[in-house]
């Protein structure tokens, strides 16, 4: 590889005193790229980091405010150093295993209309899959448990998929840099969907690498009962925004689909406590932040409008003038 490309890790930590060690320690050690990794700060930290980082080096930046995931990114993002090559969006609340990274981005040097990849994720003491992440693999076209095997060739396999999470996302920046950062409308939660939505209308394929694996504590920000109403409430509103971006037009049959008919029948089973039920809170509070986001839900040009000016606010590289459009 190019020694003037560099490769960068962004590490958002958010109330990250118990996992930011046993990251930054094993990914330091699990690979042999020279890596510059932004540790964002992003509230509730007392001492990151002091130790050894090896070839590697290690840039802390500090966030004026406490930002959702998608805000926390994207200001790393602005600090990006020259001759970037590649972005991993990396949790904090994960471990890495020896390999998974190098074996990432040699699979994106080798193909370039290949534009993103993640790892397969185990559970954060190896004791299985991250469950989270096999229901979005099982959500693929053509998915078979054969991608949770290893290919026993030389070399990584990999498949190409159209979502990953962000847990441990790879992304060429080259790609990054057409399709747009995360959407601050999300805050945190269905951010990765967009973006890989994104990155597919702009004619990047996105993979999975079955011998690449991670593992990660899922819900590591989310342990207290008010965490929990508060993902709740996060994860409806934003699935509702992502499933009416992603739908074909008009927007209005998805909206009658997503807003009364879902949250007649998510009441429904709160009240009749359904398993799985969300609370009554967060049920109402994802309804009323749908409610002050109308315009951009019922109207492409009027959302795509709002992505625009904030991609010219944040002087992103990659962002047209209303002139140049």
């Amino acid at each position: 590889m190019n020694n003037a490309e560099k490769h960068v890790i962004i590490i958002v930590a958010y109330h990250g005193d118990e996992w930011i060690p046993p990251c930054l320690e094993s990914l330091f050690e699990s690979s042999q790229i020279p890596l510059h990794v932004l540790l964002v700060d992003n509230a509730g930290n007392n001492q990151l980091w002091d130790g050894p980082t090896g070839i590697h080096t290690l840039e802390i930046i500090k966030t004026p405010r406490s930002m959702g995931f998608a805000d926390a990114n994207n200001f790393a993002l602005a600090a990006l150093p020259e001759h970037t090559w590649s972005v991993c969006f990396l949790n904090q609340d994960t471990i890495s295993i020896q390999g998974w990274l190098d074996q990432c981005l040699e699979i994106l040097k080798q193909h370039e209309d290949l534009c993103a990849i993640t790892p397969l994720l185990r559970s954060y003491e190896d004791q299985g899959w991250d469950p989270t992440f096999v229901q979005i693999l099982e959500q693929q076209e053509g998915y078979s448990p054969d991608w949770l095997t290893p290919s026993g060739e030389q070399g990584s396999s990999w498949t190409e998929v159209r979502q990953m999470p962000a847990t441990a996302m790879i992304v060429k920046w080259a790609a990054l840099h057409r399709s747009g950062p995360f959407d601050p409308v999300f805050g945190s939660y269905y951010e990765d969907f967009d973006l890989c939505m994104r990155l597919s209308r702009a004619g990047c394929r996105l993979a999975v690498c079955h011998d690449a694996r991670i593992r990660h504590f899922s819900g590591s920000v989310s342990r207290t009962k008010e965490a929990q109403k508060r993902r709740a409430r996060w994860v409806l509103r934003n699935r509702a925004i992502f499933r009416m971006r992603d739908g074909a037009p008009p927007r209005l049959a998805h909206f009658i689909r997503q807003i009364p008919v879902e949250w007649t029948l998510q009441l429904a089973r709160c009240i009749l406590r359904r398993p799985g039920s969300k609370p009554l809170s967060a049920i109402l509070w994802a309804g009323w932040d749908l409610i002050g986001l109308l315009p951009r839900l019922l109207s492409a040009k009027v959302d795509q409008k709002h992505w625009r000016q904030y991609l010219l606010a944040s002087n992103w590289p990659g962002a047209l003038t209303d002139e140049e459009s």
